[in-house]
């Protein structure tokens, strides 16, 4: 009965494994859409100049989804053909497109680009960081196999220590995934909110949780003990456990 108990929570917390790895893994293979002139941290300005052979240029609109800004207002000269504009309205991670009036726009001396993203971080995902991302989760998940594999193969308090590694290990888990979708899948926020609650269940369920299972595992326990006790003294297995449960009552 002990066995078949946890050799079941073994096999579900390892398909919960497998799970974690291919969200993760489908996570970091997410294609992102860039912008071709930079980002900026979401709250921030962002500086939008550009190259003008003319001697004043307007900024017109800034435009983020089916949201638009209308500016209307002069661009500062910052000195020879560089025009600049601050626009502070990045509140909203997201590619922000621009436009602007000028008849004598000249792109030989630079790209003419008009998007800029904005972002949590106010940086795009980078391969280092995507290295630390798979390596903590790694290490994560080496622990939280560790705890699984050490639950069903000890008894007692080893066993409850055991639970307690794979159940942090897995909050840990969730909490790594929630920033990083929380900073980088900005475009799908569905991702973090479905971390965020995973996360938050799990750390108003850790004391509960362990409760519950301590308490049933030292139950265990002392049924047991008691059926070795009983067996040996000459019992049956069966007599055993017979006498076991009315000794329960």
């Amino acid at each position: 009965m002990k066995n078949s108990i946890k050799n079941s929570l073994q096999e579900a917390l390892g398909r919960k494994i497998i799970v974690l790895v291919i969200i993760s893994m489908s996570l970091l293979m997410l294609n992102f859409v860039s912008a071709d002139l930079g980002m900026v941290k979401s709250g921030d300005c962002y500086s939008i100049r550009v190259l003008s052979n003319c001697s004043k240029v307007n900024m017109t609109e800034v435009t983020i989804g089916i949201n638009s800004f209308v500016i209307n207002s002069q661009m500062q000269n910052l000195g020879g053909q560089t025009f600049n504009y601050s626009f502070c309205n990045t509140t909203n991670p997201g590619i922000y497109s621009y436009s602007w009036n000028d008849p004598c726009l000249d792109c030989s001396q630079g790209g003419c680009g008009n998007t800029f993203e904005s972002t949590p971080t106010g940086s795009a995902f980078s391969s280092s960081q995507s290295f630390v991302f798979i390596g903590l989760l790694v290490i994560l998940l080496l622990f939280l196999i560790g705890g699984v594999y050490g639950m069903a193969r000890t008894n007692g308090a080893w066993t409850i220590a055991y639970i307690c590694l794979g159940y942090l290990s897995l909050f840990c888990i969730f909490f790594v995934s929630w920033l990083y979708s929380t900073n980088y899948l900005w475009s799908t926020p569905i991702i973090a909110s479905i971390f965020w609650i995973l996360w938050l269940v799990m750390a108003f369920g850790f004391f509960p949780f362990i409760l519950v299972i301590s308490v049933y595992i030292i139950k265990r326990g002392v049924q047991d003990n008691l059926m070795k006790e009983y067996q040996s003294q000459g019992y049956t297995k069966d007599e055993a456990l017979d006498m076991t449960k009315r000794h329960r009552r």
